[in-house]
């Protein structure tokens, strides 16, 4: 008598969560890619570099002095492990029968350019709303040995991205790597995953939080946070994470074009003591809630096409 092949998941026929599991890699993604991109740094520092840095002290205060194999090491960390191995990690939560690319969000829904566009406006028309936000967190009680780390890792980015010439690589290593790489891993996989265990709203504030969380920066918690909401608000409502890559890449991008070309601009210093004019809030607010407005449109008229 021949057996049925099983159809269900690797996760459920282990007696995994989807949830559980995604949290597992989560954790295990954030340690390999932090390893990696440290070993890869190394390795680009001794082949590339001065070498001989490495043995006259700690060797993080050596790549500091030498940010470009720092960041080139971070990138590399972060395609190999939040990317192509979230890539390959999906595979557990799928029968045979599933497609991947759906499952983490990267085919192309219905209205994906205006979904991108939307995206993209509403990213640009929230900074306010993340200024104050940081403003907040700036209010709540952080050990000074946080501030110190933050205070001097902001301090290496700003340098790195004013060096002369390094303006390319910069915007390619903190805006079009993060871009892509974590919203595989934020809002495909672990959106995806949570939607599978619990409500999408609940799913969308967890991996908003879970986003926040996974930068380590106190300081700046909150705002990373609401933009990780934001994030998965409007992959849900476009149903891709094409327009989230778009809406990352813009923020992120902004921030490096702004500490190159205006490095004394209040946005480049917000979060530390001074809120933003009201006047700013107000017209943010107003802007997101007719973008929101907008995207929930896009999403029922996206729904209408979807083919059941």
């Amino acid at each position: 008598m021949s057996s049925q092949p099983d159809g269900r998941s690797f996760a459920h026929r282990h007696g995994f969560s989807d949830l559980g599991l995604s949290l597992f890699w989560m954790v295990g993604a954030f340690f390999l890619f932090q390893i990696a991109g440290l070993v890869a740094a190394i390795t680009l520092l001794m082949l590339f570099g001065d070498p001989g840095t490495l043995l006259d002290g700690d060797p993080a205060v050596a790549l500091q002095g030498q940010a470009n194999f720092l960041f080139a090491g971070n990138s590399i960390g972060q395609i190999a492990f939040l990317g192509v191995a979230t890539w390959a990690v999906t595979r557990w939560h799928l029968t045979a029968d599933d497609d991947r690319s759906r499952y983490l969000r990267l085919h192309q829904s219905h209205g994906i350019l205006k979904g991108s566009a939307l995206a993209a406006l509403a990213f640009i028309v929230i900074q306010p709303i993340v200024w104050a936000s940081g403003w907040l967190n700036g209010l709540i009680p952080v050990p000074e040995s946080f501030e110190a780390l933050q205070a001097s890792q902001l301090e290496m980015i700003q340098s790195y991205i004013s060096q002369e010439g390094a303006l390319g690589l910069a915007l390619f290593h903190i805006a079009v790597v993060p871009s892509i790489c974590e919203e595989v891993l934020f809002r495909g996989y672990l959106l995806r995953s949570f939607e599978r265990s619990t409500s999408t709203w609940a799913a969308i504030l967890l991996s908003g939080v879970l986003f926040g969380l996974y930068h380590l920066q106190l300081t700046n918690m909150l705002p990373l946070a609401l933009l990780g909401v934001a994030l998965g608000a409007i992959t849900v409502a476009t149903g891709s994470i094409i327009p989230a890559m778009v809406a990352h890449f813009i923020n992120n991008a902004g921030a490096v074009l702004l500490v190159r070309f205006a490095p004394d601009s209040p946005m480049v210093q917000m979060g530390t003591e001074t809120p933003p004019p009201l006047l700013y809030i107000v017209v943010s607010v107003i802007g997101a809630l007719i973008l929101g407005r907008m995207f929930l449109n896009h999403y029922k008229r996206a729904q209408s096409h979807a083919i059941i």
